[in-house]
């Protein structure tokens, strides 16, 4: 009779999710999605109560977090009132004023909220579903939030990229000075810099777990340019720190370890913590070589970032 009793729940609670979605799909207006929402989050509680199976939590979850989607999108596209007085055009006062959040049941939180998780693209937001989906998580708003925040930093990145390429060709290039635009392992050859030709090598690389595989490939050509006992000096971010360095190490010998300390902390948001320091990563090229590298000045030798 339990048995029973479970699987009469568990078809209701399809049949209610597949309802859900139906009903999303055709929303039109900010207040049904907010009545659907309130439904979804009734639901989630009640089917946990109810022991419902995991997946059927992650469909409701999932429901949740399509009908955020769908009404940031509206919200994104409405006409909200800030409160304050009625608008004017000329002596004539507006007799309609637009729906303020309180109006809709929604608040500032929610609005933001929802609005950074319209902002994925369809596609990334449905392998993001998909992939939480495989490893056997649970499907939260936080994880879109995150992948939101994310793709905005990516973007601002390539388009920080596209400028810096346009900046590059306005440069006016002397016998001191040559840039080089491109993928490092493609344009530097040993044409352009020779063996063992370098007394240091600085560089910034791209941060990021997508950028792992580049690491390596600069260690290798870092101990195919540097001059013998030569330093490679390298900014990184502490979140991928133990892979970088043995990804280093294969081609090059561990030195020092210094960093830049920033004003202004970022959040790291995954892991909810603030840091205001860069690394700066010192390898070497053999066993390093103190009396040939460079000796620092007077007025950089208490310079932070070798500290």
């Amino acid at each position: 009779m339990k048995n029973e009793q479970m699987v009469v729940t568990a078809d209701r609670a399809l049949v209610f999710l597949d309802n859900a979605r139906q009903e999303i799909q055709s929303a039109s207006d900010i207040l049904t999605l907010k009545i659907i929402h309130d439904k979804l989050s009734v639901m989630k509680v009640y089917f946990q109560a109810a022991k419902a199976s995991f997946e059927i939590s992650q469909q409701c979850s999932e429901m949740k977090i399509r009908c955020e989607r769908r009404a940031g999108e509206l919200l994104g596209n409405m006409d909200l009132n800030e409160g304050g007085r009625p608008s004017k055009t000329g002596d004539i006062v507006s007799s309609v004023s637009p729906p303020k959040l309180a109006d809709l049941d929604i608040s500032k939180k929610q609005s933001s909220r929802w609005q950074q998780i319209s902002k994925i693209p369809e596609k990334d937001f449905d392998n993001h579903i998909e992939r939480i989906k495989i490893k056997g998580e649970e499907l939260t708003s936080r994880e879109f939030l995150s992948l939101a925040e994310q793709i905005k930093k990516d973007r601002e990145q390539q388009e920080r990229l596209e400028k810096s390429a346009l900046d590059a060709t306005l440069v006016q290039q002397d016998d001191q000075i040559k840039i080089l635009l491109g993928d490092f392992r493609d344009v530097l050859t040993e044409e352009i810099i020779p063996n063992d030709s370098v007394s240091l090598l600085l560089t910034d690389p791209m941060y990021g777990a997508q950028y792992l595989p580049l690491w390596e490939d600069l260690g290798r050509f870092a101990s195919r340019v540097l001059k013998p006992g030569r330093l490679l000096v390298a900014y990184d971010g502490q979140m991928f720190f133990p892979q970088i360095c043995k990804a280093l190490e294969k081609n090059l010998i561990y030195v020092w370890l210094g960093g830049i300390k920033y004003s202004h902390p970022n959040m790291i948001i995954p892991l909810k913590i603030k840091t205001s320091l860069k690394l700066l990563l010192l390898f070497s090229k053999g066993k390093y070589d103190a009396e040939s590298s460079p000796r620092l000045s007077e007025k950089t030798k208490n310079h932070p970032a070798l500290s």
